[in-house]
């Protein structure tokens, strides 16, 4: 921020992927006293919301509701209480630095009275690995097209629509995409719109099928689907479109291959990290998807065991982490478990719950997933033990895995410069991907300068996937056997002791 600050000669724009890494960046303005605005939307900030909504639906209520929303027209008439997601933008006149989120200031820029960001004005990128391609998700089930025929029947919509969903219910498997299948999804939005904005006028959310199945199939009509279990799932990759001006991506977890793809210069400051890691790889463990067996996934949880420090663990993937738990049913009990369906405050309500043990010093154990809450979005500075349970490669059968590897086919097919591009598609969509998410939850742990923890890599594959690691990461790494790993941080003695090595 101080780099930037004195850099910019206008304003410097900080975004960040969620709303808590914004209030950091708040938070540290302040501190050095510096004028901040943070930019937030609708969802968060609107007082007329009767219950939680997406983003998406909140813009959809207040854009039914404003001309008669009384904080709306009393802000037009500059009187209180006002509409504090308008007002916030007066902040933004005089603010040297403006913090928002990626949706607020790319996504939705151009809707938003945000200040434009200039020639002279500095934007910084912070996690900047999650603009390299997104991955949207979309998916209905024929539950979901019934509710979008009740739906339908409420608006009044035309029969060809009906038909069409009928046709649907009946076989998903008949959807081709087409010039008239674009047409009848985006009727299909049109018509989810009008419904939308018939709830927000009842004070209702709104929420619709017929608009999600819509987003859906337009979405399959120019990327790949599947249909799985009467689930009908696509899934789009898009590159973020950044504002024309000197541009500082930051990440922790990017190397010279993303940098590349981002076309910046590549600049590694890791090497100048005072973290001291005391790394093992356990080259008789693997999560490789043909090798899951119990036998294994026992040995895991041994591992597990053999750990008496305050320690996280993060697995390659939540069958992995299931597989691992089942072999061992007392971890349930004993350890603090993360869910794939926990809501963000249950997530921070169980890392708190286990930094109240590890800070007294009880060989507490939180095991989450690699990619999930917790090895993204929480500090665990209390750990002495960090270990990562196989490598998260995605699952064969992701289908946000079949699109990356599509959509970096493609873009490598399309440069005559580049010889192998099958080779470069399965390197930025496969490994590249699981050496971030290895390094993001390793970094859980080491979130002040100085700090040691013990890091364990619990698969063999780690013995190739080290030159993409951060070298703080792999400055002392030895290669081991599981029940050969120590059991709390020691010194390089004590941890060649533990191996055997020395006497």
């Amino acid at each position: 921020m101080a780099a930037a600050l004195t850099v910019a000669r206008g304003r410097v724009f900080w975004i960040a992927r969620t709303l808590r890494e914004v209030e950091h960046v708040s938070a540290h303005c302040r501190f050095l006293g510096i004028e901040v605005a943070v930019v937030k939307g609708r969802a968060e900030l609107c007082p007329a919301l009767s219950e939680p909504m997406t983003s998406e639906e909140a813009s959809a209520y207040c854009s039914a509701v404003r001309l008669r929303c009384q904080y709306y027209t009393n802000m037009l008439s500059g009187v209180e209480p006002s509409c504090p997601y308008y007002m916030q933008f007066n902040q933004t006149k005089n603010a040297k630095v403006i913090a928002a989120t990626y949706n607020m200031l790319l996504k939705a820029g151009r809707l938003v009275p945000l200040p434009p960001v200039r020639s002279e004005d500095i934007l910084v990128v912070d996690e900047a690995h999650n603009i390299i391609a997104t991955v949207e998700e979309h998916s209905f089930t024929k539950a979901s097209l019934e509710r979008a025929l009740q739906e339908l029947s409420i608006i009044k919509g035309p029969p060809a629509l009906r038909d069409f969903l009928h046709r649907l219910l009946a076989n998903m498997a008949s959807f081709k995409p087409s010039t008239r299948a674009a047409i009848l999804a985006e009727s299909l939005i049109y018509h989810g719109k009008q419904l939308r904005r018939l709830l927000a006028e009842k004070g209702l959310r709104p929420r619709s099928s017929l608009h999600s199945v819509g987003k859906a199939l337009r979405a399959a009509c120019r990327s790949p689907f599947r249909i799985e279990d009467d689930r009908f799932t696509v899934v789009e990759v898009k590159e973020l479109e950044l504002p024309r001006a000197p541009t500082v991506f930051l990440s922790g977890t990017i190397g010279r291959h993303e940098a590349e793809l981002l076309g910046a210069e590549y600049l590694d400051f890791t090497v100048f990290a005072s973290y001291e890691a005391e790394t093992y790889v356990t080259e008789d463990l693997t999560s490789a998807y043909e090798q899951r067996t119990p036998e294994m996934f026992k040995r895991y949880a041994e591992l597990l065991r053999r750990i008496k420090s305050p320690a996280i663990a993060f697995a390659a993937s939540y069958k992995v982490l299931q597989g691992i738990v089942e072999a061992d049913k007392e971890l349930e009990q004993q350890a603090f478990i993360e869910r794939p369906d926990m809501k963000s405050a249950e997530a921070e309500e169980l890392a708190e719950a286990w930094k109240a043990l590890a800070r007294r010093g009880e060989p507490a154990l939180y095991i989450g997933v690699c990619g999930g809450r917790g090895s993204e979005g929480v500090d665990f500075n209390e750990a002495q033990a960090i270990l990562i349970l196989g490598a998260p490669f995605p699952e064969p059968d992701d289908p946000a895995l079949q699109a990356l590897y599509q959509y970096y086919a493609d873009k490598f097919a399309s440069d005559a410069e580049v010889r192998e591009p099958e080779r470069l598609a399965e390197l930025h969509a496969v490994v590249l991907p699981a050496a971030r998410k290895v390094a993001q939850a390793v970094g859980r742990a080491f979130r002040e300068p100085g700090k040691r923890a013990l890091v364990i890599l619990a698969d063999q594959r780690f013995k190739r996937l080290k030159r993409l690691l951060p070298k703080w990461i792999v400055r002392e790494l030895r290669v081991v056997n599981s029940d050969q790993v120590p059991p709390r941080l020691g010194t390089q003695r004590e941890g060649m002791m533990s191996l055997g090595v020395i006497e």
